[in-house]
């Protein structure tokens, strides 16, 4: 199950469109025991925190769109944050791995 952590509100429901239509599960809170991965357009903050703590891997707002490619979804309108002009490919790392933010190290 995914979690968001977005910098506006429309941001957020444009992210959970592209859930909904992958036909992911998603939440709007952060569970140990229920989040898989927490989708994230910001690089810090509590939720980066509880992550990085409970080791639920963070990824970017680019691998729920990579997700959408794969399943072959039209991606979404241009909005605030996400963009459907870019390519889902060129957010990987070069192992094909989709987009993931690096987790801080530091307490």
């Amino acid at each position: 199950m995914l979690a968001f952590y977005c910098k506006t509100n429309e941001e957020l429901a444009e992210m959970q469109q592209m859930a909904a239509r992958a036909g992911v599960a998603y939440s709007s809170t952060l569970s140990v025991e229920t989040t898989t991965h927490l989708v994230s357009s910001r690089t810090a903050g509590d939720r980066i925190t509880t992550a990085n703590k409970c080791s639920i891997p963070i990824v970017t707002v680019q691998w729920l769109q990579e997700l959408c490619s794969v399943l072959e979804l039209p991606l979404l309108p241009t909005g605030s944050g996400t963009s459907s002009t870019s390519s889902a490919s060129s957010n990987s790392s070069a192992s094909g791995s989709p987009a993931i933010l690096p987790t801080n190290t530091t307490s």
